[in-house]
């Protein structure tokens, strides 16, 4: 009777562990889905952030850049060369950050975190050179006075 009674339980118990991997299996496969899921929203909130953060730095170089024509039109001839030099530069350099800047937003979420370091180096080579330059006309400018 005993080993009647014991194996009788024991398909009840194979049927129940049958039965509960599928449900956790599939619990799995529902958090892996939602994990890619906000995953990607959050990849999509991130390259937002940036490129906002970009657009807002190339709009405040070209303020920069307006007011570094305004005072290379008061400049005289020599300078005003000079600054031409400089603007023409800086302006190449605005354009390339621009187009970088336009490559990142086309780009993929899988994508875009290269094109980040592209586009972190080309602002951060715009800035510097806008750096470069106001400090270099503003130390001639205060030479030329003394």
């Amino acid at each position: 009777m005993l080993s009647m009674a014991g194996c009788g339980k024991e398909p009840k118990a194979v049927a129940a562990s049958t039965n509960a991997p599928t449900g956790n299996v599939d619990k799995l496969k529902e958090q892996a889905r939602n994990a890619v899921i906000t995953t990607k929203d959050y990849l999509a909130q991130q390259k937002s952030r940036w490129q906002k953060s970009y657009a807002d730095k190339l709009s405040g170089f070209d303020k920069k850049l307006e007011d570094v024509k305004a005072k290379s039109s008061q400049a005289g001839d020599k300078a005003r060369s000079e600054w031409s030099k400089a603007l023409s530069q800086l302006e190449q350099k605005k354009e390339s950050a621009a187009r970088t800047l336009e490559q990142f937003k086309a780009a993929s979420a899988d994508r875009w975190q290269e094109l980040k370091t592209k586009a972190e180096t080309a602002f951060a080579d715009l800035e510097q050179s806008f750096k470069e330059t106001l400090s270099r006309f503003t130390n001639d400018n205060q030479s030329a006075k003394q």
